[in-house]
Parts: C-alpha cells; structure tokens; sequence
C-alpha cells in the first residue's frame, strides 16, 4: 500500500485527508510506526505533530525533490 505522502503526491489524496490515514492506522491497517504509515521522515513527523500546518510545507518540499530537517539549536 502507498503511504499518505506517496498518494498526495500522486494526486490520489489530499493533506485534508491525513485524518483518515491516521484512522486507517490505528484501526491496524498498518504494521509499520504512524511516521512509515504516512510516508515522513523523522524530522517531517516531528514537525507535523508540533505544527500542523506544516504539512503543506513538507508536501511542497517533497514536491521538490527535497527533505526537510530538523533545525538544530546551537
């Protein structure tokens, strides 16, 4: 199965519909940690949960061909 972002990507689901890929989740469609289910990385998830309304950066992102990180504070 494709993750959420795979899909968004693909022009197959929308970000309004995280919800229910996060429902799907936990109902156990998914074998695999809630980040892998929806196709994040790490840092992407990370963000997400912080700021929600990042999800729309992390799709232009990946949309680009590029990753976000996380920003270190030194």
């Amino acid at each position: 199965m494709k993750s959420f972002i795979e899909k968004v990507l693909a022009g197959k689901a929308t970000a309004e519909s995280i919800d229910n890929f996060i429902d799907q989740w936990h109902e156990g469609n998914g074998s695999e940690t809630l980040p892998d289910y929806l196709g994040m990385t790490e840092d992407e998830y990370a963000l997400w949960v912080e700021t929600p309304e990042a999800l729309d950066l992390i799709i232009q992102a990946r949309t680009a061909g590029m990753r976000l990180q996380k920003a270190s504070a030194d």
